[in-house]
């Protein structure tokens, strides 16, 4: 049980007893982690209730009843990371203000306990909660206010340090250009399968939505889209999501928003844009009282601008519908092309004429509200990390980092020449140009041809006359030249061998010492400037930074590492931990570091290389043709056979015949 982890479970559908709700249903190994994460929370349970399940993907929520009144046992079922960044929204908005159930901390007086892989939290139980009503305008008016006091809430989160930032305020563009892609792959289907009589209908209709799609595409390019963007994330705040008439209901004092778990950073009014364009579909019909009313309640209670507005528009004329209830052809194309495509495609061609008859008239509309301001003063602003010190039941949640997304290429950066100079000290590769990279031989492949050839490797660089002067055995040499051939380094003096440097140990650790060694000089050309947020000085992890005069920094002075830390810790500021520059100097400092000499380098590589290399052919033993080794061992043989007193006698004898014989003749 202690190495289960939590996952899907609509696999077991099969062994499961029949008649059983898979939504209704979990794994008596997620009860048992239930009934240990309640543990860790001050609280005496007395039953608990299965309110809903996500067999497909892992989730679960209990409704429990506790001495100090119903509370929500969920688990998430996201990746703990992600579900860390859904926690933290949730009780950013809770401390906002904003009508979201509060969370619950346990006996550590943390927001959530981890076990089986994944995050539970417990929260408050809102009652009475009920749904407003689907058939009439009030009710839809009520839900889209409610809505836009969460996206009011929700501006100027920043997310707990170590979650998984979840953003899609870039992504509009990839989304827009996905749709597009898999509208091309719904025709291509279509093609495959003409046997199926629904697919000659769809292919009927296709290239109208395929054209929608591209000219909507065109004109969202041209919008004030990459414009907002630039404003960021904490500035929009974030969307739900997954809103709609169950996880938005009337509860004490208003809207209550639930089921947090999939926030994500975006233009917040996305959400009001879904919950438009879905209930038109409920409705069979484009109806432009309904839609002018739900806009006119959510810019009650969060205001939208004149390019809000015009995005609303240009995101609720794209085919999302169509594509919505289309793209289950994918998955099983003869399948759904036998059963599902006509009634869903009816209903879609149904809503087509009066959704361009009501967005055309509500095109219009975009006069009626204010002209949009993005300053520059703005956009810097929004930099800044502020988050409330006080979390609801005395927990802290450690701030993220914000680094607001810039095109670093569009600097350009002009330095003083002696700031050149000094910025001339190579310190890595990436600091030399192409063509000073090539000038540095690094490898043999620096060298010329005329310095290689110098440099013998094999025997196949000596000649044939050099090859016999090298003797192959010791036979060969006698116990005098042995010893004057030195093969280890056993037989070089001590002085010999520091000589010979051989590795970068070999040489003087007195040439090192001013590299790791700098030396702090003023200059009245460089400020130092010191680089983190006032507002968290306990916790900064920012250090100082010297930058020379007339760099310019490429970030807001905020934006740079500040980090708060857990509540319930006394912590105290430590000026030690800070760097600072040395005491005895007046001014400024910058760090110099010499520039080492290339033509020293080269000369000591060439060296080292030719000493290694001679040395290692003098000790390899070279195997020669046989006929050598004979022909020697010939004349070795005679040599020795000269010497005995019977080979002398049989010379001399030979000598006197051959005399006598001459003699004769």
């Amino acid at each position: 049980m202690e190495n289960y982890q939590i996952g899907p479970w609509d696999h077991l559908t099969n062994t499961l007893p029949p008649g059983t709700v898979l939504e209704q249903y979990v794994p008596p190994q997620l009860v048992k982690i239930a009934q240990q994460v309640m543990e860790q929370y001050e609280m005496l349970v007395f039953d608990m209730l299965l309110i809903t399940s996500k067999p497909d993907k892992g989730g679960a929520i209990w409704k429990i009843n506790t001495d100090h009144g119903p509370r929500s046992l969920k688990v998430l079922h996201r990746d703990p990371k992600r579900s860390l960044f859904s926690i933290g929204a949730q009780q950013f908005t809770v401390e906002q203000g904003a009508k979201v159930p509060a969370l619950i901390p346990n006996k550590e007086n943390t927001l959530y306990v981890e076990a089986g892989g994944k995050l539970w939290i417990v929260t408050e139980w809102i009652e009475p909660l009920q749904q407003v009503s689907k058939i009439d305008l009030e009710g839809a008016v009520t839900l889209c206010y409610g809505l836009g006091e969460f996206h009011k809430h929700s501006q100027g989160y920043v997310p707990p340090f170590g979650a998984a930032k979840s953003s899609r305020l870039y992504g509009w563009s990839n989304n827009y250009e996905k749709i597009i892609a898999k509208i091309g792959w719904f025709e291509d289907i279509a093609t495959v399968y003409r046997g199926i009589p629904s697919s000659e209908r769809l292919l009927s209709v296709i290239d109208e939505f395929k054209k929608q799609a591209h000219d909507i595409f065109a004109r969202f390019q041209a919008s004030p889209y990459f414009k907002m963007i630039t404003k960021g994330e904490k500035y929009w705040g974030f969307a739900h999501q997954d809103y709609g008439w169950s996880n938005g209901q009337m509860g004490p004092g208003g809207i209550w928003v639930i089921d947090l778990d999939g926030v994500a950073y975006d233009l917040p009014f996305r959400d009001l844009r879904k919950l438009i364009t879905s209930t038109m579909d409920d409705m069979g019909n484009w109806d432009l009282n309904w839609i002018r009313g739900m806009i006119g309640a959510y810019h009650q209670a969060n205001p939208i601008d004149q390019d809000m507005f015009e995005l609303l528009w240009i995101d609720m004329a794209f085919p999302n519908e169509f594509y919505k209830h289309i793209k289950e052809i994918v998955f099983d194309p003869n399948l759904f092309l036998q059963y599902e495509l006509e009634p869903i495609l009816s209903r879609v061609l149904a809503t087509e004429t009066s959704k361009w008859q009501a967005l055309t008239e509500l095109e219009q509309d975009k006069a009626n509200y204010m002209p949009a301001q993005y300053s520059t003063e703005e956009f810097e602003s929004t930099w800044e990390i502020v988050r409330k010190d006080p979390i609801q039941q005395g927990i802290k949640l450690p701030m993220g980092i914000d680094i607001p997304q810039q095109n670093w290429a569009a600097f350009e950066i002009t330095l003083p020449q002696q700031e050149q100079e000094q910025d001339a000290i190579p310190v890595s590769d990436a600091d030399f140009i192409e063509h000073q990279l090539d000038d540095i031989p690094v490898f043999d492949a620096g060298f010329s041809a005329q310095q290689l050839d110098d440099i013998p490797v094999f025997d196949a660089d000596f000649t044939a006359h050099q090859l016999d002067d090298i003797p192959v055995f010791d036979a060969d040499f006698t116990a005098q030249q042995l010893d004057d051939i030195p093969v280890f380094d056993a037989d070089f003096t001590a002085q010999q061998l520091d000589d010979i440097p051989v590795f970068d140990s070999d040489f003087d650790e007195q040439q090192y010492a001013q590299i790791f060694d700098p030396t702090y000089i003023s200059d009245p050309n460089t400020t130092a400037i010191l680089e983190h947020s006032d507002s968290f000085n306990p916790f900064t992890h920012a250090p100082l930074l010297y930058e020379p005069a007339g760099a310019p920094i490429l970030y807001s002075p905020s934006a740079v590492g500040v980090q708060t830390q857990a509540a319930n810790t006394n912590t105290q500021t430590d000026s030690s931990i800070a760097v600072q520059p040395p005491i005895n100097e007046q001014g400024p400092i910058v760090i110099q570091i010499p520039k080492p000499s290339r033509s020293t380098k080269k000369i000591k590589k060439v060296v080292v290389k030719r000493k290694r290399k001679i040395r290692k052919n003098l000790v390899k033993p070279r195997p020669v043709p046989k006929l050598r080794i004979v022909k020697k061992l010939k004349k070795t043989t005679v040599k020795k056979a000269l010497q005995q007193p019977i080979a002398k006698k049989k010379i001399a004898l030979k000598k006197k015949q051959k005399s006598k014989s001459q003699k004769i003749a």
